[in-house]
């Protein structure tokens, strides 16, 4: 994250999970993580985020907390509306 102007700011860097081949019907994206950055002018700041298989999880037909194998997809941005990286990657059993 980078603060390009001549003034301190934060920004909040945002960290949301789609999974676009569920089982079931799923949210087309979930917001995950969140973290506050302050930042000096013409400052910058790398930002790190741990996601567990929690943050994958949903409740299944079988009223069981699990998240399913398969491919995520994380997108990363300043909003739901803003997103600025997107990668995916594989959940094996």
């Amino acid at each position: 994250v980078e603060n390009t102007g001549d003034r301190a700011g934060t920004e909040v860097v945002q960290v949301y999970l789609r999974d676009p081949v569920g089982s079931r019907a799923r949210p087309v994206r979930e917001l995950v993580r969140f973290e506050n950055v302050d930042l000096d002018a013409g400052a910058s700041a790398t930002v790190s985020f741990d996601l567990t298989a929690a943050d994958l999880a949903f409740w299944t037909a079988d009223e069981a907390y699990a998240a399913e194998p398969g491919e995520f997809e994380v997108q990363v941005g300043h909003a739901a509306d803003d997103i600025a990286a997107v990668e995916t990657f594989e959940l094996v059993e």
